[in-house]
C-alpha cells in the first residue's frame, strides 16, 4: 500500500516551500486531496485562500 501524506503534512510542505513552484505542486496535491472529499485538505485549501487575499490587499 501507498503512503498518502496527510492534508497537514501537505500544507506543512506548501508553507515551507522554497520556491513558487513547489508551493503550486503542493497546493495541487492538496487541492486533489480536498476535491476526493478530504476534509482536512479542504480546511487547509481555505487557510491558504483566505492568505493569498489578504496578502493581495496588503500589497495594493
Amino acid at each position: 500500500m501507498l503512503y498518502e501524506y496527510s492534508g497537514k503534512e501537505l500544507y506543512d510542505s506548501y508553507d515551507n516551500a522554497e520556491t513558487s513552484i513547489l508551493k503550486a505542486y503542493q497546493r495541487k496535491l492538496l487541492q486533489d486531496r480536498a476535491d476526493r472529499g478530504n476534509t482536512d485538505a479542504k480546511k487547509f485549501i481555505r487557510l491558504i485562500e483566505a492568505k493569498e487575499s489578504t496578502h493581495a490587499i496588503d500589497t495594493m
